[in-house]
């Protein structure tokens, strides 16, 4: 007969766990650059004190010069929430299975 308290211990920790990856989650969201068309632009993951920003820099060489032309910065300027939900919902439901398997597994 398998240690029942053991399997408890083990179903509180992976539970632990994963509601510390969901504090990451919120902590490291993913974010996104709407422009003024309304089109949504993935921005990557970054702390929610700290958005991304995306430098495009625009150069010409003339005569073995090379010029800057143009510098634009895009920050991101939303969290993409559908993204964030579903990652939680994807590790809620990975963690869930997991305590179930081990109920299932100490019975």
């Amino acid at each position: 007969m398998p240690n029942t308290t053991a399997m408890h211990k083990t179903q509180k920790f992976i539970v632990l766990v994963g509601i510390i990856l969901i504090i990451l989650m919120g902590v490291y969201p993913p974010w996104l650059y709407i422009d003024e068309g309304k089109i949504e632009h993935p921005m990557g993951y970054a702390p929610i004190w700290r958005p991304p920003i995306e430098r495009h820099h625009n150069t010409a060489e003339l005569f073995g010069v090379k010029l800057q032309l143009d510098f634009q910065d895009k920050t991101a300027n939303t969290i993409d929430l559908f993204r964030l939900f579903m990652q939680i919902a994807v590790l809620s439901a990975v963690t869930g299975g997991a305590v179930v398997l081990l109920r299932r597994a100490s019975a």
